[in-house]
C-alpha cells in the first residue's frame, strides 16, 4: 500500500514538473497581443517558430520576429527584439515599461565606445595592477558626450533617455572589463613566450 502511494506522489510530482518546465515562455506581442508558447527556437527568413502551451504535442506555429515586442521566460532574463533585427538578453524585462525597453534595446544597439576598450586594454597590457586601477576608474565613468543617440523622436523622452543612458554605462563597464581581462590575458601569453626564449 505504501509503495503504491509513493508511487503516485512520484508520478504527480514528475507530472507537474513537467507542465511547469512546459508553460514558461510568454511572447509578447507590438500589436499588444500576448502568446503563451511552451517552446520556441529560431526558424529561417526571420521567423520565430513555437508550440502553443495549450497544445505541446501539435505542430509548430510561425511568426515573424519582427512582430515580437519580447518573450519573458521562467527566470527573470527575457528575450527583447529591436528593429534592426538583433535580439538582446535583458534581465527583468517584464518590468520595463515601453519606453524604458526602447531606450535598454537601442543602448544595446547603437552605444559603441571602441576607446573604452583600448582605454582599458592597453594599460593592463603595460602592466596589469595600472590596468586595473585604470579599469576601475573607467568603468565608473557615465557615458555622456560619446552615447551615440540614435536619430528619433524618442530622445525627448525623459524616461527613454534615462534609461538609454542606464544601459550604455552596463554597456561601458563591460567594454572596460572586456578590455582588462584580454590585456591580462594577452600580458600573461607574451610573458609566457618571452620567459620561454
Amino acid at each position: 500500500m505504501k509503495t503504491n502511494q509513493f508511487r503516485i506522489l512520484w508520478l504527480t510530482g514528475l507530472i507537474c514538473f513537467a507542465v511547469n518546465a512546459f508553460s514558461q515562455n510568454v511572447i509578447y506581442l507590438k500589436n499588444g497581443d500576448e502568446i503563451h508558447a511552451g517552446k520556441y527556437k529560431p526558424a529561417p527568413a526571420g521567423k520565430l517558430k513555437y508550440k502553443a502551451e495549450n497544445n505541446p504535442g501539435g505542430d509548430y506555429q510561425l511568426i515573424g520576429q519582427s512582430e515580437i515586442f519580447y518573450i519573458k521566460g521562467k527566470q527573470k532574463k527575457g528575450y527583447a527584439f529591436h528593429e534592426t533585427g538583433m535580439i538582446f538578453k535583458i534581465k527583468n524585462v517584464d518590468q520595463l515599461n515601453e519606453m524604458e525597453l526602447r531606450g535598454t534595446l537601442d543602448a544595446c544597439s547603437y552605444y559603441h565606445y571602441s576607446g573604452t576598450y583600448w582605454g582599458t586594454f592597453i594599460p593592463t597590457f603595460i602592466a596589469v595592477p595600472a590596468g586595473l586601477v585604470t579599469t576601475v576608474i573607467v568603468a565608473s565613468i557615465k557615458p555622456n558626450r560619446t552615447l551615440n543617440l540614435p536619430d528619433n523622436a524618442n530622445v525627448n523622452n525623459e524616461v527613454y533617455l534615462q534609461a538609454y543612458k542606464d544601459q550604455a554605462h552596463k554597456c561601458k563597464k563591460q567594454i572596460a572589463w572586456k578590455g582588462f581581462f584580454i590585456g591580462w590575458g594577452m600580458a600573461i601569453s607574451v610573458g609566457s613566450l618571452v620567459g620561454a626564449l
